[in-house]
């Protein structure tokens, strides 16, 4: 039986993104939009305020006569080598020799749903709590709150604020879910 290899793409803007699809199991990721954005990038003043850049490097653009061919593919490249340094910074801050090396556990999410829907870890708890988070009491703790008639503003300073000031994960910037490694 042969193997069938995931690409993911759309909305991949930032290396970010393109190492959490890797993490969640693409074998490759395609950045259509953010490559043509870079290619873009430094020519955008070239076109009016009511042309969309990309008019510079569509065939039937109507500024494509304006486009610099050699400044866009430094552009490009540029935005390709910046992002390669830092899926490698990444790479190096979690410990993994590879790309092919990144897994689910490699993530954690801020939204603990998505995070359930992902079957990857809710960065609100620690490690030892992931599984226990999920019980009843836990994914509706406003019910906690209102059982013990506890003030909203009293609720967020104790009980929901504290688990997203542990040190329990070193959370990367990201939009939804970040690259994690548990210390």
């Amino acid at each position: 039986m042969g193997r069938i290899s995931l690409l993911a793409g759309g909305g991949l803007d930032t290396p970010g993104h393109f190492l959490k699809a890797l993490a969640l199991g693409a074998d490759a990721v395609y950045i259509g939009t953010a490559a043509v954005m870079a290619l873009v990038a430094q020519q955008i003043p070239k076109v009016t305020l009511s042309e969309p850049s990309t008019q510079l490097v569509l065939y039937t653009g109507r500024m494509k006569d304006k486009f610099d061919i050699d400044l866009g593919t430094a552009s490009l490249v540029n935005f390709l080598g910046v992002s390669m340094m830092e899926i490698e910074s990444v790479m190096y801050a979690i410990g993994k020799p590879a790309v092919a090396d990144l897994d689910r556990k490699d993530l954690c999410c801020l939204d603990p749903w998505l995070a359930r829907a992902l079957d990857v870890a809710y960065a609100g708890v620690t490690p030892d709590e992931q599984e226990t988070y999920y019980h009843y009491p836990n994914i509706a703790p406003w019910r906690q709150a209102e059982q013990a008639q506890v003030s909203s503003q009293k609720y967020l300073e104790e009980v929901l604020i504290p688990p997203l000031n542990q040190e329990s994960s070193a959370c990367l910037p990201g939009p939804t879910f970040h690259l994690t490694q548990y210390l």
